[in-house]
């Protein structure tokens, strides 16, 4: 089963939550591109092959860092099999904007790891000052 995210078809066949027609998110989502479903997180089937995500992006940031974590997903377990037509037709530049999105896919990367450091951190120095206090 293919599906687009950005302009790219991806093959999520091996999927057992995508790549089974009829059954799941494939319901959805099968032959569609599915950008603006995952930059809202929707399950409708409305939402399913809209365009306006740089609309909705620009509107609301946040959905921005949505869309890239499932860039990223899709990136990592899924091959790349084509290009959704309506994107290379439209003009885009898929290529600036892949690379756009890897430089803040690799900014959001480093301030979750940031965060998760200070975390452990706060939990390290919390866990001495108790077993200090303990003695």
């Amino acid at each position: 089963m293919y599906m687009g995210l950005k302009g790219k078809v991806y093959d999520v066949t091996k999927s057992p939550m995508l790549g089974v027609p009829g059954e799941h998110y494939a319901k959805i989502w099968a032959g569609k591109d599915c950008t603006v479903s995952m930059c809202l997180l929707s399950l409708k089937a409305e939402d399913a092959n809209r365009t306006d995500w740089d609309a909705i992006q620009k509107e609301k940031p946040q959905y921005r860092k949505t869309l890239l974590s499932w860039v990223k997903h899709f990136h990592d377990k899924y091959p790349v099999v084509g290009y959704v037509e309506e994107y290379i037709t439209d003009g885009r530049d898929l290529e600036a904007e892949d690379k756009q999105d890897w430089i803040e896919i690799e900014e959001i990367e480093k301030a979750k790891a940031a965060e998760k450091a200070a975390i452990l951190e706060k939990n390290r120095k919390e866990a001495a000052a108790k077993k200090t206090a303990a003695k």
